[in-house]
């Protein structure tokens, strides 16, 4: 993986890969986020986005740094159904993917969503809320010494 600092793009001026990672719970919800066809729209908007539904991304999810060498991105948002529990347990898991943890994105599609009725609605919502997570993950510079608070 072409490690890219800030809004760079790598080799042949591609956009930065990024994965959303969906959380299984996403479609059970009462609003009815339809995660295909959200897949469908980024398809036909941005094809170097990645979209992956996880079992328990919103609890304990395992094997992540596994998952994102696979996919080979340089970049993750979460699609979750609620509050992620364990933020920390999913910094650790992105870092040991070889990413940087401050640089993700987590969109709570549950709370985001539930406001809408109509479930085109609702998709359409989500659509645009995961739009904006992957527009911001892709213009964070990195992190740097600067993000690092000493422990004494």
């Amino acid at each position: 993986m072409t490690v890219v600092r800030g809004n760079q793009m790598p080799a042949g001026n591609t956009p930065l890969r990024v994965a959303v990672l969906l959380c299984e719970h996403v479609e059970g919800l009462g609003n009815a986020v339809n995660l295909a066809a959200i897949q469908r729209w980024f398809a036909e908007l941005d094809p170097t986005v990645v979209f992956q539904v996880v079992p328990q991304l919103c609890t304990t999810p395992a094997g992540l740094p596994e998952l994102l060498t696979a996919l080979a991105v340089d970049r993750v948002v979460f699609g979750l159904c609620r509050e992620q529990r364990r933020p920390e347990h999913i910094a650790t898991q992105v870092r040991e993917a070889g990413l940087d943890p401050l640089g993700l994105e987590t969109v709570n599609l549950g709370l985001m969503t539930s406001t809408r009725t109509d479930p085109e609605t609702a998709t359409r919502a989500g659509c645009l809320l995961l739009a904006g997570a992957v527009a911001k993950v892709r213009t964070y510079p990195g992190s740097s010494v600067d993000n690092v608070k000493p422990r004494l």
